[in-house]
This record gives structure tokens, C-alpha cells and sequence, in this order.
């Protein structure tokens, strides 16, 4: 079903064999080649995506999905985050955290630099009769790009001029694609360009799809609770927050704070001003503490995207490098002994070694997180 493009019969499959017995290698490589099958339907209905993630989660391939979506997992339990706490807990200015205003003030002073230019060098060739209809050509151009192509072409040729700029949109979007991941809103996929965004009818230069079915539901009975208002903060905030935490300063997310506003503000009555600035604050340390305790994993999910993996890739990358944050050990009795449901002894033995094995890998996990960590350390100090 996946491999037809079917997600909608793949996650009704899924929910089908879902239970609580551990997924097979085999299992597995099919829970994330549906997730590719997804990340390429985009428009799939958020309760199609939530079955495939939940599916998925409850045969225990999706283990970190979902890992800080209740509130007393994320990092900061204070309600009210001032200015000044923000600095201390972060560790960055308030100002990091500030957008920079549009590149369209770049394509202003680039367009004046290029029919200034331009205008010299045809006056110089002796071609002044062509200054006028260059004018006119450029113009509509730049009205073209910006309006119909939605500013792909300066976007294309900004990238080359300033090759940090691809990487920051890289650092933006995976900022939130991990933490909507973590805090259970299925990743219906994502795109780093304009180009690829013109192509699939989506707006926006660069973006990351995600929902949230309990979201829509309260939506349409016209209300939403406070824990989703929260959801919704964090993982918005958290495209600045990765930006941030990598440059010290912030440059895309001017659009995520005009949608968190939008919200806010559309409430009966609507939020003050003071009450939006404190949610945002809150949101983005939210995500700033969340980027820097999962930073292996949102390195290493910057590369996959860099590299435009699919979206099972890019998650499997996800849950191969976060620990489970907690593991369970049994031991077996010193005798076993078989049991009124016919338990043997040879298959508590073999339980026993199960566990063992187990943990052996969370070790060998630990200890892989740890050298990338120090990896990460590393290059950092290089640089």
C-alpha cells in the first residue's frame, strides 16, 4: 500500500498488526518506507498521519515520538518566563531570538545596485538608448519573481552568493521538525527552497508540514485547550531557537511569530500584549533546552535534510540517536520454575537473555551518543 502511494490503506494496515509486541528488522524497515509513502503524499489528513505515527509508536519503532508532548517532560515548569530568565536559562540576549526583517529589503537594494549598474555600463558602451527598456525588463522581472514565483530566483541566486544562508534554513527547519516530533505532531514532511515549495503548491519558501489531530478537533468545537496552545508555541518558536543556538542570532521566523500572534489574537477575548510576548518567550526556551538535550539527534537530522532524505530517513536518524529515557530491567527468579500459564523454564532463560541483550545495546548506544557528543565539542572548538 505504501509503495502505491495508498497511506490511508497503509495506516489502516498498520492499525491492524499494531500492539504491544515488539516490531521485527523486517517491521521496521516497513514502518519507515510508510513514512517515506507519506513525507511524498504531503495532503494526507491529519488523523491518517497521527494512525501511521501511533501505529508505529505502539510496535516500538517510534519510541521518542511523542517524548515531551506532556507537560511535565519539557525542561521549564514556570508558567511566566521574563525577559530576564529568558537570558539566564537560554544563555543567549533577547535579541538573538529577534528575527531579521525580510529578505525582500534585500532584493530592493539589489535591484537598485543591478540598474545602477547596469545603466552605466550601456551608457559607457555607448548603448544609452537600451537603459529605459533595461529598466522596464528588470522591473517586471523582480515583480514576476517575487509575486508569481514567490521569490525563487532571488532565492536561488541569494543561496549561492551566501552559502551560511542554506544552511541556516537547514538549522530553521529541522529546529521544527524535531521538536514537533518530540512533542507527538506527526511530520507530514518538508522543504528547504523555494523552488521545491512553487513546485508542490506550498507556501513559503522553506517549510516543515506537521499537525496535530487534537488541535483540529478542539478547533472545530471552537475551542483549544491550554496544553495545545503550548504544543503549538514550542514547536513554532523552535525554527528561531535553532537558528539561534547555532549563529547567535536569529534570521528566518518572522513568519512563525506573525502565526503565533494570528492565534493568539483570534481568541474571544484576545490575548494581551504582555500575555503573547510571555508565550512566545516560553516557547522558544522550551525549545532552545529541547534542541540542546537532543542536540545529537538534531545534528545529525540537519545532514539528512541537507542531503533532502526522505522523511522515514530522516526520522529513523531521529530515534538512532536519542536514548530511551528510561529502561526497565527484569531479572529472572534464581529457580525458574514453570508457571500456571505454561511459561517454561527454557523461555524465561531465553527472556533473561533478551533483557541482557538489550541493555547491551542501550550501552553501545550511550556510549555512540557520547563520542558524537564529543565530536560536536570538538568541531566547535575548532571553529
Amino acid at each position: 500500500a505504501a509503495r502505491e502511494g495508498d497511506v490511508g490503506r497503509a495506516a489502516q494496515l498498520l492499525g491492524e498488526v499494531s500492539g504491544p509486541v515488539a516490531a521485527t528488522a523486517e517491521e521496521e524497515a516497513v514502518g519507515y518506507e510508510v513514512l517515506d509513502a507519506l513525507g511524498q503524499a504531503l495532503r494526507v489528513e491529519a488523523d491518517v498521519a497521527e494512525a501511521v505515527y501511533l501505529a508505529l509508536r505502539s510496535r516500538g519503532i517510534l519510541n521518542a515520538f511523542g517524548a515531551t508532548r506532556r507537560p511535565a517532560d519539557l525542561p521549564v515548569r514556570e508558567e511566566v518566563v521574563t525577559a530576564q530568565a529568558m537570558e539566564e536559562k537560554a544563555g543567549l540576549p533577547m535579541a538573538a531570538l529577534r528575527p531579521k526583517k525580510s529578505t525582500l529589503l534585500w532584493w530592493q537594494f539589489a535591484g537598485i545596485a543591478v540598474v545602477g549598474v547596469t545603466g552605466v555600463g550601456l551608457r559607457t558602451l555607448g548603448l544609452a538608448q537600451w537603459v529605459q527598456p533595461a529598466l522596464y525588463s528588470f522591473m517586471v522581472a523582480a515583480v514576476f519573481d517575487q509575486f508569481v514565483l514567490r521569490g525563487a530566483v532571488f532565492e536561488t541566486v541569494y543561496r549561492a552568493a551566501f552559502p551560511v544562508y542554506e544552511e541556516k534554513v537547514l538549522r530553521h527547519e529541522a529546529g521544527h521538525f524535531l521538536i514537533a516530533y518530540l512533542m507527538g505532531c506527526p511530520v507530514r514532511g518538508y522543504v528547504i527552497n523555494a523552488l521545491d515549495a512553487m513546485r508542490l503548491g506550498l507556501p513559503g519558501q522553506s517549510v516543515t508540514l506537521f499537525s496535530d489531530a487534537d488541535v483540529q478537533r478542539e478547533l472545530a468545537k471552537n475551542k483549544l485547550s491550554d496544553s495545545s496552545i503550548d504544543r503549538y508555541a514550542v514547536v513554532l518558536m523552535a525554527g528561531i531557537a535553532g537558528e539561534a543556538l547555532h549563529y547567535g542570532q536569529a534570521e528566518g521566523g518572522a513568519a512563525d511569530e506573525t502565526a503565533l500572534v494570528a492565534l493568539l489574537t483570534s481568541f474571544a477575548p484576545p490575548w494581551r500584549r504582555e500575555r503573547i510576548l510571555n508565550k512566545a518567550r516560553w516557547g522558544a526556551l522550551q525549545a532552545i533546552l529541547l534542541l540542546r538535550k537532543y542536540r545529537v539527534a538534531y545534528e545529525v537530522l540537519v545532514e539528512k535534510m541537507a542531503q533532502k532524505e526522505p522523511l522515514g530517513k530522516c526520522i529513523q536518524a531521529i530515534e538512532e540517536n536519542i536514548l530511551p529515557a528510561e529502561v526497565v530491567l527484569v531479572t529472572a527468579p534464581s529457580e525458574p520454575e514453570s508457571t500456571d500459564e505454561g511459561v517454561t523454564e527454557a523461555q524465561l532463560v531465553q527472556h533473561v537473555h533478551d533483557l541482557t541483550q538489550r541493555e547491551q545495546e542501550l550501552e553501545d548506544r550511550q556510549l555512540e551518543l557520547e563520542r558524537k557528543e564529543d565530536e560536536l565539542n570538538a568541531r566547535e572548538k575548532g571553529s
